[in-house]
């Protein structure tokens, strides 16, 4: 799922709004890259079923917030 930053225009100057809805959606994704990295350090020890729930859950989790985000930006 995409979900570009709300930019505003600004004397020439382009700047992204970062209010609540994107700095969740920026907390989201730092989880999701850490849950990425301990997913993928547990299957490189070759614990691949606890890597895979990981994963998956990060996954759930972060599509989860891009929806909430998506949602914040319609209203």
């Amino acid at each position: 799922m995409k979900c570009p930053p709300l930019y505003v225009q600004a004397g020439g100057t382009r700047a992204i709004v970062v209010d609540q809805a994107q700095a969740d959606l920026d907390e989201a994704r730092r989880a999701y890259n850490r849950a990425y990295t301990r997913g993928y350090s547990l299957s490189e020890r070759g614990q691949v079923e606890k890597a895979q729930s990981i994963l998956d859950r990060a996954n759930q989790d972060l599509n989860a917030a891009e929806l909430r985000y998506l949602k914040a930006r319609e209203a």
